[in-house]
């Protein structure tokens, strides 16, 4: 199913793509591009966006540090039937990285594959 959400991530303007993912880095970093679809990687669980602009908003409040650009990011987005957050490393599921779906914060969707449509928000880091 189809669906339009939101994406919070980290922003870098010198780098192509622009969008990173906000919380994941190094080899699970997942890249976005405005108009271009970014799949869930292999060997890894699936994208986490929220169904609203609000709980993005609040999520980017609460949870992310103030030293680094971030952005909301309009999407759409293939929902997937996964149950929770996690990836794989050294072919085994890693159970630091795994978030059950109770755990993850309101209005959290997963999904395969995110196609961002526009900038909503910009947030500079604090210096």
């Amino acid at each position: 199913m189809f669906i339009k959400a939101y994406k919070v991530v980290s922003s870098h303007p010198s780098i192509i793509p622009a969008y990173r993912s906000a919380i994941m880095c190094g080899k699970q970093e997942v890249a976005y591009q405005i108009g271009k679809t970014s799949m869930r990687p292999r060997n890894m669980g699936p994208l986490a966006v929220f169904d609203n602009l609000r709980d993005a908003q609040i999520f980017l409040a609460q949870k992310i540090p103030a030293s680094i650009d971030y952005a909301i990011l309009e999407c759409e987005v293939q929902t997937a039937l996964d149950d929770g957050l996690y990836y794989y490393h050294n072919y085994r599921i890693s159970i630091k990285s795994f978030v059950e779906a109770d755990l993850l914060p309101a209005g959290t969707v997963l999904c395969n594959w995110v196609r961002p449509l526009r900038l909503v928000n910009y947030y500079k880091a604090y210096t």
